[in-house]
Parts: C-alpha cells; structure tokens; sequence
C-alpha cells in the first residue's frame, strides 16, 4: 500500500494531485471509504474518483458504523468492487476480503454486528469476525 495525503474530490486542483500522482507510477488507485457515511455523500465521492480511474475500494471502520448502506451505494455509483474491509478498530491487524457469501453475512447481521444494542460496547470476537467471513459456503 501507498498510503497517499488525503484527497478532496470536491475540490479539483486535489484531485488532479493524485491523478498525476496515479500516473507517475503503475500503483492500482484503491479508495478507502468509511462506513457510516450519507449515502448520497459516498455516493458522489467514489463517482469523483472513478473518474480518475479507481475501480475498487476498502470499507473501513465498519466496526463503529450502525448503517452500511453508504458502502453499497459508493460502490454501485463510482462502478467499483468492495476490494476489502475493516471491522475492526485495528486496521494494522490486517484487512478481511470480502466475496459475496461473506457480504450477504455482513449484511444480514446488520444494525447489530456486536449484538443487540445493549451489547455494543462489546467488541467484535474473534471468533464473531471468523464467522462473518468464514468463506465457505453452507447448504
């Protein structure tokens, strides 16, 4: 990874930046995007970076979102594929990949990744992050 400054799309000169930066080298531009987000919002960010060539992105931070649906709308609008995910406070343990079987999961357990709301101070388990994105598939 290259970790890249911060980007605005909004703001053009930005975007510009990274899109010389982008093809100065042969890195493959990834969007990082944090779950939790206004739809419309990350909606219309990964339809700004699409434009400069991104065609996948990492959800992050998906262990403080209530609401996900911002991830599946900023992938539908920039045409982008979830690369992979973050669901856990630290990102330096590793990203889980994400296929189908596992975001059906992700989002079947949906509001309530952790538990029920009395139990959202708890932490993700490892145990319960292992079964999220156990890939198998089960009859």
């Amino acid at each position: 990874f290259v970790d890249t400054p911060a980007t605005n799309p909004f703001v053009v000169s930005e975007l510009r930046d990274l899109e010389r930066f982008i093809e100065a080298g042969t890195p493959e531009p990834i969007l990082v995007l944090n779950a939790g987000m206004v739809p419309h919002d990350a909606a219309e960010m990964a339809r700004a970076f699409a434009r400069i060539g991104v065609k996948r992105m990492i959800a992050t931070r998906i262990d403080a979102a209530r609401r996900i649906g911002s991830l599946l709308a900023a992938a539908d609008a920039g045409r982008m594929a979830l690369a992979q995910i973050s669901i856990t406070p630290y990102v330096a343990q590793g990203l889980n990949t994400i296929n189908p079987v596992s975001l059906a999961r992700l989002l079947l357990d949906y509001p309530f990744p952790h538990g029920r709301l009395d139990d959202a101070d708890a932490p993700l388990t490892p145990a319960q992050s292992a079964a999220l994105f156990d890939n198998e598939v089960h009859p």
